[in-house]
C-alpha cells in the first residue's frame, strides 16, 4: 500500500513536471511568434515608410516638370505669336527660340523603392490591396510615363536637329543660353521651321497631360500608403 502511494505521488510528480515543460516550450514559442509578428510589422511600417518618402520627392518632381513645361508652352507661344504677327527681330527672340528648342531632361523618378520591396519581398505589406496597387504602380504607370517621355524626347530631338542650322548657339557666362537666328526674316517665313516650333509646343503640352495622369496616380498611392500606416502604428 505504501508503495503503492509513493507510485502515484512518483507518476503526479513526473506528469507535473512534463506538463510545466511543456507550457513553457508553448510559452516560449509564443513569445518567438509575437517577436517574429512584431519584427515584421516593423518591417512593413519602415518599407511603407521608404515608399512614402520616394512618392513625396517623385510627387515634387513631378510639379517641377510641369512647371517648366508650362513656362515652355507659354514661351513658345510668344515666339509663335511675335513671327504670326510679321514682327521684326528682337534680341529677346533669342531666349525663347532655345526655349523652345531646349530639350526634355530631369524625369529621373524614383524606381529602387520597388526593388528594395521586392527584395524583401512583396508579402510584406499586409493589405492585399495597396499591394496590388503599389505592384501596378511601379510595374505599369512608370513603365508608361519612361516610355512616352521617351518616346516624346526622341521626336523632339529629331525636330532640333533638322532647324538646328539655321541658328547659332550664344552662351554667355551667368547667362542663359541664346538660340541666334543667322537670318531671322528667312527663319519666320520657313514653313518647315515655323512648324517645327509648332510641334515643340504640341510636344510640351502632351508631355505635361502624361504628367498631370502620372502626378495623379503618385497622389493617389500616396494617400493609400498613408492611410496604411496611419492604421499600422
Amino acid at each position: 500500500m505504501i508503495e503503492s502511494d509513493s507510485t502515484r505521488s512518483y507518476l503526479l510528480y513526473a506528469i507535473g513536471e512534463i506538463s510545466l515543460v511543456v507550457m513553457s516550450i508553448l510559452i516560449a514559442l509564443q513569445i518567438n511568434n509575437w517577436q517574429n509578428d512584431r519584427n515584421i510589422r516593423k518591417l512593413e511600417i519602415a518599407t511603407l515608410g521608404e515608399i512614402q518618402l520616394a512618392l513625396i520627392q517623385d510627387t515634387a518632381k513631378i510639379n517641377q516638370n510641369l512647371a517648366e513645361h508650362s513656362f515652355k508652352v507659354s514661351n513658345t507661344k510668344k515666339l509663335l505669336d511675335h513671327m504670326n504677327a510679321g514682327a521684326p527681330y528682337e534680341p529677346s527672340l533669342d531666349v525663347l527660340f532655345s526655349i523652345a528648342y531646349r530639350p526634355f531632361f530631369g524625369y529621373n523618378y524614383n524606381i529602387a523603392v520597388y526593388d528594395l520591396v521586392k527584395e524583401r519581398g512583396t508579402d510584406i505589406i499586409s493589405n492585399k490591396n495597396l499591394r496590388r496597387n503599389i505592384g501596378v504602380y511601379y510595374s505599369q504607370d512608370h513603365s508608361t510615363i519612361r516610355y512616352w517621355l521617351q518616346k516624346l524626347s526622341e521626336i523632339h530631338l529629331s525636330e532640333s536637329k533638322r532647324i538646328y542650322p539655321f541658328f547659332v548657339a550664344l552662351q554667355e557666362p551667368g547667362k542663359s543660353l541664346r538660340m541666334q537666328p543667322l537670318d531671322y526674316d528667312s527663319v519666320r517665313k520657313r514653313k518647315d521651321i515655323t512648324n517645327a516650333i509648332y510641334h515643340f509646343r504640341s510636344l510640351n503640352v502632351a508631355v505635361s497631360n502624361y504628367l498631370g495622369n502620372f502626378k495623379r496616380s503618385t497622389e493617389d498611392l500616396l494617400i493609400e500608403v498613408e492611410n496604411e500606416l496611419d492604421n499600422l502604428k
